[in-house]
């Protein structure tokens, strides 16, 4: 069965402290996404808070360059676990194990940010050091 059937892709803010560990070998991530479902007819925002688990570089990385508050973008695959409690009760839990993530933010919790400023800077200064090959009369292509 392909892994398409078992596909999801969320943009939230993180709302826990991000807790790491190592398993054997491996990296474990854990953490707590926000996100926001479309507003109701009532103009009211529900957010749904989602469990996140990422594994090996993917766990380091996050624990690196991430923190509580800061937006992130992950892709990954829905897990539902099933565990019966002491009192013979069955609990589902329902997480995301994370395949990839991305920033969806500046590092300064904004959505713009400086460096974007220097990038767009550069590729217009790339843009017209090409206009001006290209006009120039003198180039033997």
């Amino acid at each position: 069965m392909s892994r398409v059937n078992n596909s999801v892709t969320l943009i939230g803010r993180i709302a826990s402290d991000i807790e790491t560990k190592t398993v054997g070998e491996s990296h474990l991530a854990t953490f707590t996404i926000a996100v926001d479902r479309p507003k109701t007819k009532k103009g009211d925002i529900i957010t749904d808070f989602i469990r996140c688990n990422a594994w090996s570089y993917t766990a380091e990385f996050i624990a690196k360059y991430f923190g509580k508050g800061r937006k992130i973008a992950v892709q990954g695959e829905l897990n539902i676990d099933t565990r019966e409690m002491d009192d013979g009760s069955k609990r589902s839990y329902t997480s995301v194990r994370v395949d990839t993530v991305d920033f969806a933010d500046s590092k300064n919790g904004t959505e713009k940010s400086d460096s974007d400023s220097k990038s767009k800077k550069a590729t217009a200064n790339k843009r017209s050091a090409i206009a001006a090959v290209e006009t120039n009369e003198d180039t033997p292509w």
